[in-house]
Parts: structure tokens; sequence; C-alpha cells
């Protein structure tokens, strides 16, 4: 990932949040996988929906954040020292 606003419209193009990781248990998932093991139902993930998540830094990236997270219906928590506490959100 580069910070370079025209390269790119999106800043998170193709990369998946630690949300998606952790609540798909992606890396069990992976290990029993290799292990021979297919332990479908015991890696169905968890639901987002009405959860906190906490992002430092409200850049391009903490901003795109905040947004997908808003759109899961998630509770956002967020501090950023260069963005006042009255500033509106979008």
């Amino acid at each position: 990932m580069v910070n370079a606003p025209p390269a790119t419209r999106s800043p998170l193009p193709s990369i998946p949040s630690a949300d998606d990781v952790i609540a798909r248990h992606i890396p069990q998932a992976n290990a029993s996988l290799k292990a021979g093991q297919w332990l479908k139902n015991k890696y169905t993930g968890i639901e987002v929906r009405n959860k906190t998540i906490g992002i430092i830094g409200l850049g391009n990236i903490g901003s795109a954040v905040a947004r997908r997270a808003q759109g899961m219906e998630m509770k956002v928590i967020a501090f950023d020292p260069f963005v006042s506490p009255n500033a509106p959100s979008s």
C-alpha cells in the first residue's frame, strides 16, 4: 500500500480487513485444512452487525474503514488528533 492519492480511487482495493480475518477464523481454518481436515461447521464466522470497531487515524484509509464498518451496521469509535470532534461525518 502506498500513500499516493491519485494512484487509485479506493485506499482499500483488495486488502481483507482484520475483522474479516478474525470473524472468519481464517488462520485456524487454513491450519486445519493443511492438516487434512475440513471442519466447515467449526469455521463459519461471526456476525459483525452491532459489534464495535476502534479506528486510530481518520485519514484516507481510516475513513474508508469507518465508512465500510458503518455500512455493515457496526458501531465506530475513532480517534485522530488532527480531526475536530465537531467535524461533520461523511
